[in-house]
This record gives C-alpha cells, structure tokens and sequence, in this order.
C-alpha cells in the first residue's frame, strides 16, 4: 500500500507538471504579443534539455523563480499586455511571439521553499506544426486526431495531445477501459463516480507511469484529451 501511494502522490505531482511539457496549446487565431526582455522574473536557470515535439527538435528551458507566485501574473501581464494567459491557483501559462516571429511558451509552477516557483519555457516555430503519427504505445478514441506528440530522450518519456469528437464523460471511460486491455491499472479512481477529468495508472511489470487528462473543447466541437508516460523506480 505505501508504495502504491508514494507512486499515486507522485502521478499527482507529474499530472501538473506534464503540462509543462505540453504547455497547452492555445487555440483559435494568434494575437499579436509584445517582444519583453526574458529575465522579467529573474530566473535562475537549472537546465536546458533536449525534446522533440511534432517532429521539430526543441529545447526545453527549466529554472527556478524568487518571486512569489501570487506576484508573477502581474508582472507578466504589465509587462506582456498582449500576450495570452491561462492560469489557476498553482500554474500560469503564457504565450507571446518574439521580435523574429517565434513564440515563447513559459508555464510557472507554484511550489514551496526558498524559490517559490518553477519555470518552464519553449521558443516554438512561427509555423504550427501538428503531429503525423501517433505513438504505438498509446491508444487512440475512435476519430479521434492527433494534435501534439513530444518524446524526452533525457527521461525516457513520451506525451500525446489528441482531439476526440466526443465529451469528456464519454471520452474517458473509454480511454480507461483501453488503457486496461493494455495492463495499465488505476491507481487513483478520480473517475469512479463518472464525473472524473483523468486518471493516474501503473503498470509494475514495465515499471511505468501514466497520467492521461480530458478537458471538453470550448467550441462543443469534443474534448482534448493528453497522456504522459515515464518510467518509474521503486
């Protein structure tokens, strides 16, 4: 049971931080943003690493922030007047394009200690790219569309963003009764009443873990759905 649980807290810190990884795309059409100096918030940098996404080789930028979290979005939003923001009480996501026509996503992560927040940030092509093929390891919905595919060479993980044409209610049942007929358990039964939005699973005989997400797309045209995968140690 301990390690069951030590392993589900953990689903539950990578279920926030795999939006780092996504940064979630905005949709609809792109705003024009203002070009601001990067170290607005002073970041002290830990590591850049290697990750491809939608087959364009990327650098994913990591570094811890002073500021206290609650003070950030003002910042940002002074600073960064046109730029588009998501945020709740523990993550901020912004994007804003860059003086050469690039656009920077920085996601910061509300956390404890002597730096309160965690960044991370991506340069992405002008261009938008959307995925060509979808990892094996991961189910599909039925018409569902692959929109975001990134692998993490340095962690061994890959991650997913599709389009399915359906709700979020309908969608994940699904999801999670194929993700079964793969070996994958749930471990945290977020959706038992059926009112659920993810789930965390395992699977102890590759020593994996798998967090997937749903959110219902704002235009009723069906839901966004994501899936994490990495490797975990006893």
């Amino acid at each position: 049971m301990k390690k069951i649980l030590s392993v589900f807290l953990l689903g539950m810190f990578l279920s926030v931080s795999a939006e780092v990884f996504s940064l979630w795309p905005f949709s609809g059409h792109d705003e024009r943003m203002n070009a601001s100096p990067d170290a607005l918030l002073r970041p002290s940098n830990l590591w850049t690493e290697k990750i491809k996404a939608n087959g364009m080789d990327l650098d994913l930028r990591v570094a811890l922030i002073s500021t206290p979290f609650r003070n950030c979005m003002a910042l940002l939003r002074k600073n960064y007047p046109d730029a588009r923001f998501a945020a709740n009480k523990k993550n901020i996501i912004m994007e804003r394009k860059l003086p050469d026509g690039s656009r920077e996503r920085t996601l910061l992560i509300a956390i404890d200690g002597i730096y309160p927040v965690m960044q991370f940030s991506l340069v992405l092509p002008a261009k938008r790219s959307v995925a060509k093929e979808w990892p094996g390891e991961f189910p599909l919905l039925p018409g569902a569309k692959p929109v975001t595919v990134m692998y993490f060479p340095k962690r061994s993980a890959v991650y997913g963003m599709f389009h399915a044409p359906m709700n979020v209610r309908n969608a994940l049942p699904q999801m999670i009764s194929q993700l079964a007929s793969r070996g994958w358990q749930p471990v945290s039964n977020e959706n038992i009443m059926g009112t659920g939005s993810g789930e965390v699973f395992l699977n102890e005989a590759k020593k994996e873990i798998l967090i997937i997400g749903f959110s219902n797309s704002a235009d009723g045209s069906g839901c966004m759905g994501t899936l994490y995968k990495k490797p975990y140690s006893d």
